[in-house]
C-alpha cells in the first residue's frame, strides 16, 4: 500500500466499494463492528434531538 496515491489508488474508493459490498452480502460484515456503530449512531441521533 505504499506510494497508493502515486500509482492512483484511492482509499475512499476502496471504503466505498467495501461498503457496498458489505451492504449487499452482509454475512461479509463484522457483527461486532455493526453492533458497535450501530449504538454509536443512535447515541448521536439522542444527542442531535437534544441541541
Amino acid at each position: 500500500m505504499f506510494n497508493a496515491k502515486n500509482k492512483g489508488i484511492s482509499f475512499e474508493s476502496i471504503t466505498r466499494c467495501r461498503r457496498k459490498l458489505q451492504e449487499r452480502n452482509p454475512e461479509l460484515r463484522d457483527e461486532e463492528t455493526a453492533k458497535m456503530r450501530n449504538k454509536k449512531q443512535k447515541e448521536y441521533i439522542k444527542y442531535s434531538k437534544q441541541s
